[in-house]
């Protein structure tokens, strides 16, 4: 990070870097832009989302979607993500954008 950039860019640096090492070369960009979003608010390694992860290895954009709203989307009772309860409204965007991925 340079001294002229801002806490922002430095952000959206770090988020990007996440991003790169969460999916795979060839996943679609709108696909980036959700882990970019997802990082930058708060989630850092994204590293509560192996089911995400592997989700998305599997282009399986409608699970991919459940990983980011279910701690295990098999059994709900076990609740929502942390991400998703403290941003719901952002979440509920991103959500609705990856499952549109592909469509």
């Amino acid at each position: 990070t340079s001294l002229n950039s801002s806490p922002w860019e430095a952000d959206y640096a770090s988020a990007t870097k996440v991003a790169s090492r969460f999916v795979a070369k060839g996943t679609p960009h709108a696909v980036k832009d959700i882990i970019i979003n997802m990082a930058m608010m708060g989630e850092g390694s994204l590293g509560e989302f192996d089911g995400l992860k592997a989700a998305i290895k599997d282009k399986d954009w409608g699970r991919a979607a459940q990983e980011m709203i279910w701690f295990r989307p098999n059994d709900p009772s076990k609740g929502r993500t942390g991400w998703y309860r403290q941003t719901k409204k952002r979440a509920e965007r991103l959500v609705a954008q990856m499952q549109a991925v592909g469509k």
